[in-house]
């Protein structure tokens, strides 16, 4: 078989070629690095380093800041690149679940029963008398409570109110579920 000049000049010039393009690619890459990624990078830390610092690992609320975070990132990349065929629906599933989560983290529902049960039996007063000699206990009291039939309607009421927004509580926990679940997964730009 006989080597003809033409063609080794031709592979060697397709692989000078071909090691060429992957050189521009791989500068190319780096140079997208610098000026995309790094910044991005930067900005990402200054947005999230708050958050994770404050982040302690004992309790949900922490869970529920770092959810509720990042779906504000989403939803401000979404609403504002118009790239999506249905970003309005997307925005809008990402808003209801960072309003519940935001409820979630409040503890809203605490605040609201208590609201509730304020504007039925007058604003709660509470102080702590002492119990023993090394503590003592917390006092409630209403001013509109002033018999003992008074402070058995107020328990009752007390408790049916709480219930009442427990549920409401783990209903907004079964929805926010509920919506991520089924709609996480198509949540990208």
């Amino acid at each position: 078989m006989k080597i003809y000049p033409l063609k080794i000049k031709q592979d060697i010039s397709l692989k000078l070629e071909s090691v060429y393009y992957r050189f521009v690619a791989k500068l190319e890459r780096s140079l997208n690095f610098l000026r995309y990624d790094i910044p991005r990078g930067i900005r990402n830390l200054t947005v999230w380093f708050p958050i994770i610092w404050r982040d302690r690992n004992f309790d949900q609320f922490y869970l529920y800041e770092i959810m509720e975070k990042k779906l504000e990132q989403m939803e401000r990349c979404f609403s504002t690149n118009e790239i999506r065929l249905h970003q309005n629906r997307t925005v809008r599933e990402i808003k209801i679940c960072r309003y519940i989560l935001n409820r979630l983290k409040n503890d809203w529902y605490f605040e609201a029963a208590h609201d509730e049960i304020s504007s039925r039996w007058g604003k709660t007063r509470m102080w702590g008398e002492p119990y023993t000699n090394s503590s003592c206990r917390l006092v409630f009291h209403n001013h509109k409570i002033i018999t003992k039939k008074d402070e058995e309607l107020h328990r009752k009421d007390y408790k049916r109110t709480q219930k009442k927004y427990e549920k409401i509580r783990k209903h907004d926990l079964e929805l926010f579920a509920k919506i991520f679940t089924r709609h996480v997964e198509t949540w990208w730009n």
